[in-house]
């Protein structure tokens, strides 16, 4: 039982981790990226050239944090999407070539996810359904 209950609350909290970094990670990129997008001087090319021959002032930092998150995100995103199908069918997922630590980190999520689904339904499964009362035979 306190295995269960243990591996239950694992099983959340990787829940809770996946949708933290599938959802509320491209949200706070986006935030970044407005605010930097607001501090970055006009023009879409030359903006960026007078980004790079100018004094700094941090916002060429800020581009490539923002630039690296996104990519980062992206990578964890295309192994998350490449994990779930192969983990449901019991399968080694293909290995991505420069994805190494994002797949580890997206299989042992998904893993911790779906690993607590075959217990609960074997748990769900084990329980006594309403059985019908035995019929006595009747004797002839």
């Amino acid at each position: 039982m306190l295995r269960q209950l243990v591996s239950l609350l694992r099983a959340a909290g990787a829940l809770v981790t996946l949708a933290a970094l599938l959802l509320g990670l491209p949200g706070v990129l986006a935030l970044g990226t407005i605010a930097v997008g607001r501090q970055a001087p006009p023009g879409p090319l030359g903006g960026f050239w007078q980004m790079l021959t100018s004094p700094d002032n941090g916002n060429l930092f800020l581009w490539a944090l923002v630039v690296v998150g996104w990519a980062a995100w992206a990578a964890f995103a295309l192994s998350v999407v490449v994990e779930i199908p192969a983990q449901l069918r019991g399968r080694v997922p293909r290995r991505l070539p420069a994805l190494g630590w994002s797949q580890r980190l997206a299989g042992g999520l998904v893993g911790a996810v779906l690993a607590v689904l075959p217990s609960a339904a074997g748990a769900l499964a084990a329980t006594p359904a309403a059985v019908p009362a035995a019929v006595a035979p009747r004797a002839v």
